[in-house]
């Protein structure tokens, strides 16, 4: 089972968890958050992201089997 939620675009001022999912706009990739951040585009080095997604997913509701 998958611990990751889809939290929509990323938002600058926006706490984030682990297993957070957000798209970036700016770079079209989609991350996951593992560890508690605030405040760092996903994009920038040790923000607290992981690239998940090279690309951007339009709808995501599934991961592995799990709905999130």
């Amino acid at each position: 089972m998958s611990n990751l939620r889809w939290t929509g675009v990323f938002e600058l001022y926006k706490v984030y968890e682990i297993g957070d999912v957000v798209q970036d706009t700016d770079d079209g990739f989609t991350y996951v958050c593992v560890f508690k951040t605030q405040g760092y585009p996903p994009s920038v080095e040790n923000s607290g992201f992981e690239v998940l997604s090279s690309f951007i997913i339009p709808t995501i509701t599934t991961i592995d089997g799990g709905e999130f």
